[in-house]
C-alpha cells in the first residue's frame, strides 16, 4: 500500500494537470474557465458521494474502520475518469467558432 499510494497520487495529479493544460485553443476563455470550475466542483461532489457510499456500505461491518481508505481508493479511480469525460464534453461544448480556411498556394 505504501508503494502504490504515491503512484496513484501521481496518476491523479497528472490527470488534473492534463485536464487544465489541454484546454481548447481559440475557444472563449471565460466559458472554458467556467466549465473547468464546474468540472472541479463535480469531481469534489463525486468524491464526497463516494465517501458517503463507502461509509454507508461498511457501517456495522467488521471493516467499518476502513471506509476512508476504501473511499480514497475509489476516488483515485473516479477522478481521472471524471476528468477524461469532462475533457471530452469540454471539447464539444467549448468548440471554437473560428473556421480555418484552406490556403491555396500562389502560382
Amino acid at each position: 500500500m505504501l508503494v502504490v499510494s504515491p503512484l496513484i497520487a501521481l496518476v491523479v495529479a497528472i490527470s488534473v494537470w492534463l485536464f487544465v493544460r489541454l484546454s481548447p485553443v481559440g475557444a472563449d476563455a471565460i466559458a472554458v474557465r467556467r466549465f473547468n470550475r464546474a468540472s472541479f466542483a463535480l469531481c469534489i461532489v463525486g468524491c464526497l458521494a463516494i465517501f458517503g457510499w463507502a461509509y454507508a456500505s461498511l457501517a456495522g461491518t467488521p471493516d467499518s474502520a476502513w471506509w476512508p481508505v476504501i473511499g480514497a481508493l475509489y476516488c483515485t479511480v473516479a477522478v481521472p475518469l471524471l476528468f477524461v469525460i469532462a475533457a471530452l464534453v469540454r471539447s464539444r461544448v467549448c468548440r471554437s467558432e473560428v473556421v480555418i480556411k484552406a490556403v491555396r498556394p500562389q502560382r
